[in-house]
């Protein structure tokens, strides 16, 4: 038992040591490693030049002390670790994930500090997506999938607002004016054809949802949904406009949508199941 134990700390002893010796790619960036002695827990943690953590990844040897399991990690959730033995390698896979998703990462920083995001409400470094305000009634979904994304050409844009309207903007996206040297938020502007987006989006401007009458539901979603009507001037959760046609006759469920009647003006609408459009 003791002379296993003492196997585990050398190996632990030895890769740590290894693992110091990599340096970031990005060279305003710092590996820092540190190690719980009591579990054979290991954190590794990015660090830019202001001191400040920007990603860490927690690790713990196994009981037979060959290979580490990955315990939490800061990373959007879906990136995938290869199984690997020493903890030089995981920190290498580690960098690579950072540098490959730094584009997405960097340009969700930027966006909330220069535009209305309303969702995630609390936004972290494992988000995969973003909520943004356009202009009245519309909004803007970005998401990316972390197992494989690497550039612009991975960030999926989908439109939310009155149907007439998103018909007209998903027609005149001009995907083409996004380019492999500016970061997101300037493809994002590009794209729109917009200068800026709306920002400093004041609390007493929230529009409570017209069903429930919050701006938060449960799962602290916002109202983002609208009638397609324009002279209609209300806005919903996704869950509780689906919830409110349930209870009704005159609604229609099919596979991937509802449809029902807009509950102030009886304008007819359709919304997707999944509120993960």
């Amino acid at each position: 038992m003791l002379q296993k134990f003492i196997e585990k700390e050398e190996k632990l002893i030895k890769d740590i040591r290894a693992t110091r010796e990599i340096i970031p790619r990005n060279p305003s960036q710092s590996l820092r490693i540190y190690r719980s002695h009591s579990s054979f827990t290991v954190k590794l943690e990015i660090h830019d030049s202001d001191e400040n953590c920007l990603h860490f990844l927690v690790l713990q040897l196994d009981d037979v002390g060959i290979r580490y399991k990955i315990k939490r990690h800061s990373l959007p959730h879906g990136v995938l670790f290869n199984s690997l033995n020493t903890l030089s390698e995981y920190a290498e896979e580690f960098l690579r994930h950072i540098a490959r998703l730094s584009y997405f990462m960097n340009g969700f920083r930027l966006l909330d500090l220069q535009a209305t995001v309303v969702e995630p409400q609390h936004k972290s470094l494992s988000d995969k997506y973003r909520i943004f305000l356009l202009r009245e009634r519309i909004f803007v979904k970005i998401s990316f999938e972390p197992a494989t994304a690497s550039s612009y050409e991975d960030l999926k844009v989908k439109f939310i607002g009155p149907q007439e309207q998103i018909i007209d903007l998903e027609k005149n996206l001009k995907q083409e004016n996004a380019d492999g040297y500016s970061n997101l938020y300037q493809n994002l502007l590009k794209i729109l054809e917009v200068d800026r987006f709306p920002e400093n989006f004041l609390a007493s401007e929230h529009k409570n949802c017209a069903i429930c009458m919050e701006y938060l539901d449960e799962n602290d979603k916002t109202p983002i949904y609208c009638c397609n009507n324009l002279m209609c001037d209300i806005n919903f959760h996704h869950e509780c406009i689906l919830k409110w046609w349930l209870n009704l006759k005159t609604s229609n469920n099919f596979h991937d949508v509802v449809k029902g009647e807009c509950p102030n003006c009886k304008t007819f609408l359709e919304v997707n199941k999944n509120c993960d459009i």
